[in-house]
């Protein structure tokens, strides 16, 4: 997909980098999002479309040296929108740890009952309508 060894970038995105690269022909072009500035990753994000009404975002990060900020508020309410507009009813998260589950929470989702991952967070859904 890309190279980013000429890029500057904290091991947090680093790793969602790889991680997108690995899923980059699963995924396709169109379900990844990169925010760059200065070609430094700032976030990365990427979500699956599992039907024409839910999707899932399995991969939401923001470098250390940008959070805090309201990067990641900004950058989830967009691609939200854009999962709304192209008639998305539903959006699921699977958050990784304590970080993850209160930015999710304030951004409106709700745990799904009896569904938990593997490190125990509940996973969360969002209703788009």
């Amino acid at each position: 997909m890309h190279s980013y060894e000429n890029k500057i970038l904290d091991e947090n995105v680093r790793s969602f980098m790889r991680m997108l690269d690995l899923n980059a022909q699963s995924l396709g072009q169109n379900n990844i999002r990169v925010l760059l500035d200065s070609n430094r990753v700032i976030l990365a994000c990427a979500f699956i479309d599992y039907d024409d009404i839910q999707s899932e975002i399995f991969v939401f990060g923001v470098g250390k040296n940008h959070q805090g900020q309201g990067i990641g508020k900004y950058f989830a309410k967009k691609i939200l929108n854009e999962l709304k507009e192209s008639g998305c009813c539903t959006v699921v998260v699977d958050p990784i740890n304590e970080v993850a589950l209160k930015f999710w929470g304030k951004m409106g989702f709700n745990p799904i009952p009896d569904l938990y991952n593997n490190l125990d967070y509940p996973k969360l859904n969002l209703k788009l309508n």
